[in-house]
């Protein structure tokens, strides 16, 4: 394979990245939720580049008043650490926005997983 991968930060897939063949897109589904509205990211690319610009300068500000320990610290470095995977998107139309259709398409296969790994734990005494 090779492209573009939309994906969260999972560590699994950075293996993938060091290839070279693949880049990392960032899945704004992960990050957006506290911070920009799905309809904003769905709107005109340029458009768009100006407002996640203008959202970096706000996160890089507002980022040195928080502790490391703060949740929303967290969010911000989520989003900072992995910001070119998160912008891929302004450059290439056929890479989505998120995976929500992938993790769509998987989430009933997951409670099947779940019930087998249960099923082959020991049982405790």
């Amino acid at each position: 394979f090779q492209g573009s991968l939309v994906c969260d930060d999972y560590a699994g897939y950075k293996a993938l990245f060091k290839q070279q063949k693949i880049n990392e897109a960032g899945c704004w589904a992960h990050a957006r939720r506290k911070w920009i509205s799905r309809s904003e990211i769905n709107s005109d690319r340029p458009k768009m580049h100006h407002l996640l610009q203008e959202f970096k300068a706000w996160l890089l500000t507002q980022r040195q008043q928080l502790m490391n320990s703060d949740v929303t610290a967290k969010a911000m470095d989520y989003l900072l650490r992995r910001w070119v995977a998160f912008t891929i998107h302004l450059s290439d139309a056929r890479i989505p926005i998120d995976n929500n259709a992938v993790e769509n398409a998987i989430r009933p296969l997951a409670p099947g997983a779940q019930e087998l790994a249960v099923c082959r734990q020991p049982a405790s005494r």
